[in-house]
């Protein structure tokens, strides 16, 4: 039998099965796609409002920090998912247009954003867990995501102007066909855009009660 051969891999698989497990374990991460819940509302112009007066804007400092729970404790961010929802969240001050510079804490500046990011996981049975990897992707798995965005808004002098809560979950299933569906809606994509809306659904708010 003629070995099946990669060349632009520079080595060769013998066994046509061995060639197809090659393929299915390459394309497994792209096998998966996530979905909000839809508990967010998100309503509001964006922007918020109508164009700030420049000489009213002032600059916003934030620190934010990110933990995940697990049976009732907590534990931090892998270094990844940190630096993915904090981006999030500071594209999302910057782009609400109303603030001259949006600069992690501590820096300077006239306000302090305490964004505190709480995660919660579940996953399917373990059961199911086991089956979906044995079939290669074909039994569906799935996660669920549950995130709740808590913010602080002071001023200067440490005096808190706001406090605000919101809350988001995404599910993500994994099973091969979702391989079409994966460019759509990757699970990192789907949870930046998720953290980047709570924390848009926080300006808003905010921006309505006079804080901003």
């Amino acid at each position: 039998m003629t070995p099946f051969r990669i060349s632009d891999f520079g080595f060769r698989i013998a066994n046509p099965r061995s060639a197809l497990l090659f393929v299915a374990l390459s394309l497994a991460p792209g096998c998966s796609a996530s979905f909000r819940a839809g508990r967010l509302e998100r309503g509001g112009a964006w922007p918020p409002g109508p164009p700030a007066d420049a000489a009213k804007l002032r600059s916003v400092a934030i620190s934010f920090d990110g933990v995940w729970l697990d049976d009732g404790r907590e534990f931090p961010m892998s270094p990844r998912k940190r630096f993915l929802y904090r981006n999030a969240t500071h594209w999302a001050y910057y782009l609400s247009g109303r603030f001259t510079h949006v600069r992690p804490a501590p820096a300077l500046a006239d306000l302090r954003i305490e964004a505190r990011l709480v995660e919660r996981h579940a996953c399917s049975p373990a059961a199911l867990r086991v089956a979906h990897a044995l079939t290669l992707g074909l039994l569906p798995a799935w996660e669920r995501h549950e995130w709740t965005l808590a913010t602080t808004v002071s001023d200067q002098a440490g005096k808190e102007l706001g406090h605000f809560e919101k809350s988001e979950a995404v599910h993500t299933w994994h099973q091969f066909l979702l391989l079409l569906a994966f460019p759509f809606a990757p699970p990192p994509g789907v949870a930046a855009d998720c953290i980047f809306d709570l924390n848009r659904a926080t300006i808003l708010e905010a921006f309505t009660r006079g804080v901003y």
